[in-house]
């Protein structure tokens, strides 16, 4: 699942988001079009390490991010069967809103 997850074009996990909870699904339309601060805080993440997390000049593991995601989806009451699903996909989104347009994380 994981691999599958990494290879999802943007717009394909956008779409796939509408199944988890609409809520979802904003934070990953603001991700995919670039609103990363937007996206953490549809996601629940706090606006302190939204602010941190969307430093340009911060170095930042994909892991760091997804932990902070996997929480606060968790928060948010994401559905345990779908909250791996979900948090690897967000931080997928997220990476991909941070690389910026025409980089090789945001190819369709």
């Amino acid at each position: 699942m994981l691999d599958t997850l990494q290879c999802r074009s943007p717009s394909t996990l956008v779409e796939d988001f509408a199944r988890v909870k609409p809520s979802f699904e904003r934070g990953a339309q603001h991700a995919a079009h670039g609103r990363l601060h937007d996206a953490l805080s549809t996601w629940g993440v706090d606006e302190t390490t939204a602010d941190r997390l969307c430093e340009d000049h911060r170095a930042l593991t994909f892991h760091s991010l997804l932990e902070t995601l996997r929480r606060s989806l968790a928060e948010r009451d994401a559905p345990s069967e779908d909250l791996l699903w979900a948090s690897v996909s967000a931080a997928r989104l997220a990476e991909a809103a941070m690389a910026g347009p025409g980089s090789p994380t945001t190819s369709e």
